[in-house]
């Protein structure tokens, strides 16, 4: 497999092909960002070579980490089971302190001029796997990945388990040419009976050029399933509905938009309503965000149904951590604390 110039999906779909037409459409070329060869994506398996000074990828290991192997059907545990590649490394429990970590290495960017890259790491779907996996984001010092000295950049802390069979991100950072960068593993889980779990790193540029336009904007979103109750009865009492952390991009610019449907409902004749805001750091309505849904009840027990749309557009500053917050609250007193939202999310979209 070429990991430099093909990417897996959740399903497991390659979609180089698709990325290529992208650039092609406007007119420029995939080589124009690389780490050495013609793709602008790199992906690090645990299968790589032990690291060395050329071109990479590579991996290090330190400790126990075994391997578990699958053949993409029988023994995934969901359809999205399967390992990048086929198959994965994993750590025993180790609680207390790290007894090991497992390295992945870029090799020196060699083509055209640094700039942002988003990291993202690759969960399989599996049992046990801990809710605070350590990832240490490293800067080499040369472009001879075995023999740098290294930087810590950020160190980052996923639920492996929230994220099994998909990619997780680990952030956005910017990357020098000629430089080898490193993401490390630590095998120390949260506690017995979790597991720690080794598989791809995947690197992306997120421009071609500084003078080029952006590729396509990077959709990140959680949402609840079922009803959420509206109990809050001021702006400042607000029901936190759903919350959604972002890492500002390069550009400072991030798109938040709220969705759901709005039920609203009568507790007497008169006007009922809910009232949504998408808060910045905090659970209390902006009101520079707020719009209503109301209508008027002509008996106690009418409803009143209507889908949400909100958005509010920020500017920030890069590698800033922002958690927005959709809340709602009873916006007239003839509405009922039985009000609910439904299938509320958030989402943010943004340039990486």
């Amino acid at each position: 497999m070429n990991k430099l110039s093909t990417m897996w999906s959740r399903a497991k779909r390659p979609v180089t092909a698709m990325a290529l037409v992208a650039v092609a459409a406007v007119g420029f070329a995939p080589a124009a960002m690389a780490f050495g060869n013609t793709s602008k994506v790199l992906v690090s398996d645990n299968t790589d070579p032990t690291v060395s000074g050329g071109a990479g990828p590579y991996t290090s290991v330190t400790g126990t980490w075994h391997f578990a192997t699958y053949d993409n059907l029988s023994n995934a545990s969901s359809l999205n089971g399967a390992p990048y590649g086929t198959n994965t490394r994993y750590s025993g429990t180790q609680t207390g302190s790290a007894s090991g970590e497992f390295s992945w290495y870029t090799g020196p960017l060699t083509v055209g001029p640094g700039g942002p890259y988003t990291i993202e790491a690759f969960i399989p779907d599996n049992v046990a796997l801990t809710p605070l996996a350590t990832y240490r984001i490293e800067r080499g010092s040369t472009s001879d990945c075995a023999a740098s000295t290294w930087t810590l950049l950020s160190n980052v802390t996923i639920d492996q388990g929230a994220n099994h069979g998909s990619w997780a991100r680990l952030g956005a950072y910017n990357f020098d040419q000629n430089v080898c960068y490193r993401v490390t593993l630590s095998n120390l889980a949260a506690n017995a009976g979790w597991t720690v779990w080794a598989d791809a790193i995947r690197f992306q540029r997120a421009y071609e050029h500084k003078l080029t336009i952006p590729d396509m904007p990077n959709v990140f979103s959680a949402n609840n399933a079922g009803a959420i109750t509206i109990t809050g009865t001021s702006g400042g009492t607000a029901t936190d509905i759903r919350t959604l952390t972002v890492t500002c991009p390069a550009d400072g610019k991030v798109l938040i938009n709220g969705s759901g449907e709005s039920v609203a409902k009568s507790n007497a004749v008169g006007y009922m309503g809910i009232a949504y805001s998408i808060a910045k750091d905090t659970a209390v309505a902006d009101i520079n965000t707020v719009i209503q849904s109301s209508a008027q009840s002509v008996y106690n027990g009418d409803e009143n149904r209507d889908f949400l749309s909100i958005q509010r557009f920020d500017s920030c500053t890069k590698g800033q951590t922002i958690t927005y917050h959709l809340v709602g609250y009873l916006a007239q007193p003839q509405t009922t604390t039985a009000s609910y939202i439904w299938n509320a999310r958030l989402s943010a979209i943004f340039t990486p």
